[in-house]
């Protein structure tokens, strides 16, 4: 090789029984290092003498050491697989090799003794990317892990093509999954009121003809209606949603109409019609299936038909874990092989999984939701059982969750300084309630529930309602109130009125009241998260259908409810949670201590 120093670069080239080619772009030279001799399938381009690189970020430096020719370091880089650019100086013989690329850095003039070059890897490189590790055993490119694949090497996350240097590369990683990278956070939501744009227009949709749509589960907005024997559903075209080799959570509300054993889709994503190439979330002979291929999770539960659920699939790319979930319990679970498409149609109510394109969807689907993060159990949970949360930081009237069961004002309520960032401030000519019938769970007998709020009380004590529902058919009770002495008071039905009396509630101080029902506890009441006062066991017989609700009065309508009249009530009100289970008593706990 030291010969080489005497001959010039083309000269080089032909000894070693590789060759040159001119690129596109001017002045700069492509070798191509695919001969046996060098034992490499890199391209590096060289550009002219008078270049130095200089990196975004200084710690790309790999490596900097004495090279006899700019060969030897152009070999040098190829010897390490992390190497895409160096630069050599023919007068102080330095090379110096760098794991950035002149898309992430500069190029920068220097003397005339120094030259770049920078290395480009063909994406045949990484052909056995995701196959068996006995397929990269003597593999540069890609290493084995502990999972029995071939994945990218530390410091590099896969594309969908090849594995590519990042610079949101999180150090801090499992060292088990070595190309887990940042990637780009997608969080979609379609609301599905009359049509199939996701709520912030962002994605392009290409939904069947004949699609209608439906009353929603909460009764705000509406719900799409999917019939399988019209072949309907709704398409993203490629390449808007990218999940490969990330994690992510799909969550929806689906109303089924006679299922049978066979597959009826939910949410898909195919490249190709193989494994860990193909994903999909469907419901198969009742149960919920989730998975890539031959890698999915199945569900123990049988869906109930004709009755609106809360299902959601999360896959953990960090633990290469998939799960399905109903009503906010975990139905199924399993490791699974990361999902590797990198392209292909989104599908709402069908997947090309096999038998592909027959497995159309047949009911309602609503409030759908696509994350690019894995959702942990806590989030499911609360996400299928938290009906509304206002928290009047920003808004008097809006609900802070997805299921958009937004307030009307009457009068002027106004927003004051609250216990967390801002409250709401109400009078008996000023309150808020649904102009809907938004909370179906309340409508059911012997259904759990839970109330989180903080009040406080700013003129005399009188007879008030904090919270009233009602239903259409005339079924109603102020469920939170106070007394003529300032005495909080809980009611219920069974079949008389079930009363649990509280403390008295201090003028002009922040106080958290928790409220939680189960047919087994009956009402538990919770002062500032500590446990007060409950009511025993006891049957809840509710209106048998859903219910509005009223915050600060009881619309005029209490002399007709058996928990009587009142007026409305004077004083703020402030990070009001409705949920549709009994929380535990550390939750409420945490409630109170935000």
């Amino acid at each position: 090789m030291t010969a080489f120093r005497r001959h010039r670069l083309d000269n080089i080239l032909q000894t070693s029984g590789c060759f040159k080619g001119k690129s596109a772009r001017p002045n700069i030279y492509m070798i191509f290092l695919n001969c046996n001799k060098l034992n490499s399938i890199y391209q590096p381009m060289l550009g002219e003498w008078g270049t130095k690189f200089q990196p975004t970020d200084p710690s790309s430096l790999l490596s900097q050491s004495n090279a006899k020719s700019l060969l030897r370091c152009s070999a040098s880089c190829n010897l390490n697989r992390q190497c895409r650019t160096f630069d050599y100086d023919s007068s102080s013989l330095l090379c110096r090799l760098f794991n950035d690329d002149l898309s992430t850095s500069n190029l920068v003039s220097s003397v005339q003794t120094q030259r770049i070059g920078s290395v480009t890897v063909p994406t045949r490189a990484f052909n056995n990317y995701g196959q068996p590790c006995s397929k990269c055993v003597a593999d540069r490119y890609l290493t084995c892990s502990s999972f029995g694949t071939c994945e990218c090497p530390l410091g590099s996350c896969w594309n969908g093509a090849q594995c590519d240097k990042r610079n949101n590369f999180n150090a801090s990683a499992s060292s088990i999954i070595s190309n887990w990278c940042i990637q780009p956070v997608f969080d979609i939501f379609w609301p599905f009121d009359g049509n199939t744009r996701d709520s912030k227009n962002n994605y392009t949709s290409v939904s069947s003809a004949g699609i209608s749509y439906n009353t929603s589960y909460w009764g705000v907005g509406l719900a799409i209606n999917l019939v399988r024997a019209s072949a309907q559903y709704v398409k993203i075209p490629s390449g808007q949603i990218l999940f490969y080799s990330s994690s992510f959570t799909i969550e929806t509300w689906i109303y089924p109409i006679g299922f049978t054993t066979t597959d009826y889709a939910i949410f898909g994503q195919c490249e190709a019609n193989i494994t860990n190439k193909c994903m999909y979330f469907l419901v198969r002979n009742y149960k919920l299936t989730c998975g890539f291929g031959a890698n999915g999770t199945s569900g123990a539960t049988s869906l109930s038909m004709n009755k609106w659920s809360h299902v959601a699939c999360v896959y953990s790319f960090k633990t290469q874990t998939l799960q399905v979930y109903l009503n906010g319990i975990l139905d199924g679970s399993r490791s699974s092989f990361s999902f590797q498409g990198s392209s292909g149609d989104t599908t709402i109510g069908v997947t090309y999984a096999i038998p592909p394109g027959s497995n159309y969807f047949n009911g309602y689907l609503d409030l759908m939701q696509f994350v690019s993060t894995a959702k942990n159990a806590s989030d499911i949970l609360r996400d299928a059982t938290l009906m509304a949360y206002y928290s009047f930081d920003t808004s008097l009237t809006a609900d802070n969750t997805l299921n958009g069961i937004n307030t009307t004002t009457s009068g002027s309520p106004s927003l004051v300084p609250g216990r967390v960032n801002q409250a709401i401030q109400v009078n008996p000519s000023a309150y808020i309630y649904t102009n809907y019938s938004s909370f179906p769970p309340l409508g059911v007998s012997n259904q759990s529930h839970t109330y989180s709020l903080w009040v406080k009380p700013t003129s005399s004590y009188a007879v008030s309602t904090i919270l009233f529902i009602i239903a259409e058919t005339g079924w109603c009770v102020s469920v939170i109130a106070m007394t003529a002495s300032g005495h909080i008071v809980l009611n219920s039905f069974a079949d008389h009125l079930i009363s649990v009396l509280g403390p008295i509630i201090p003028l002009n101080i922040w106080t958290h009241v928790g409220v939680t029902y189960s047919s087994s506890n009956g009402f538990k009441l919770y002062i500032n998260g500590i446990f007060y006062s409950t009511s025993g066991a006891f049957n809840y017989v509710a209106a048998g259908t859903s219910l509005y609700a009223s915050i600060g009065n009881d619309l005029g309508l209490g002399i007709y409810c058996i928990s009587g009249s009142s007026s409305g009530f004077t004083g703020c009100i402030d990070e009001f949670f409705l949920y549709s289970r009994e929380l535990t008593a550390s939750e409420i706990l945490a409630a109170a201590n935000p």
